[in-house]
């Protein structure tokens, strides 16, 4: 009986110190992750300045400020001031190595994160519940929300390579998502 209290507790001893180390060196990973963050965007003032060549659009009358950014995590070292193409190029000779997360926030707040590993999408956890709420709101897919929602849902749905290019070229990808969210909701009806 003493034996088997003895090997129980040698048993304890071991799993909790590889518990230990384990939770030492996933930390030790999270920080060696080099982080890239776009520039905070007001979401009004882009959706506003492009609805504004639709005279069928509905304006935003709201003065809240909405704003949208993102910060990519991970393994790689991306070098700085790349040209559009060659981050393309760099990415594409170096998407089996990417390892590390891609999280999005509105308003502050995380609203959703996009998990890679060796370049693959291996989890997509939505965290802010805001914008479910925000399209049952929606005026109409011409309204202010109805392209935000619109350029939200076409920024997820891109390729792992494209939501990596966009979060390096974040003002204008933004951008280019509302203009083709106004020109296929308001411009085409």
């Amino acid at each position: 009986m003493k034996n088997i209290k003895s090997i129980l507790f040698f048993a304890l001893v071991v799993i909790f110190t590889l518990s230990f180390t384990n939770c030492e060196n996933e930390t030790i990973k999270e920080e060696n992750l080099n982080s890239y963050t776009s520039e905070k965007i007001n979401l009004n003032e882009i959706i506003n300045s492009k609805l504004k060549q639709s005279n069928r659009a509905l304006m935003n009358k709201n003065t809240e400020v909405n704003t949208i950014q993102t910060e990519l995590k991970t393994n790689l070292k991306i070098p700085s001031n790349l040209s559009k193409t060659d981050l393309e190029y760099f990415l594409n000779e170096n998407m089996s190595e990417l390892t590390g997360s891609l999280e999005i926030k509105i308003n502050d707040i995380t609203d959703i994160i996009f998990e890679y590993s060796k370049g693959e999408l291996i989890n997509t956890n939505y965290l802010n519940k805001a914008f479910e709420n925000l399209a049952n709101r929606v005026q109409g897919v011409c309204s202010f929300e109805g392209v935000r929602v619109c350029a939200r849902d076409s920024m997820y749905a891109k390729s792992d390579l494209s939501k990596i290019i966009c979060a390096f070229t974040f003002p204008e990808c933004y951008a280019e998502e509302v203009a083709n969210c106004i020109i296929d909701n308001c411009l085409k009806k």
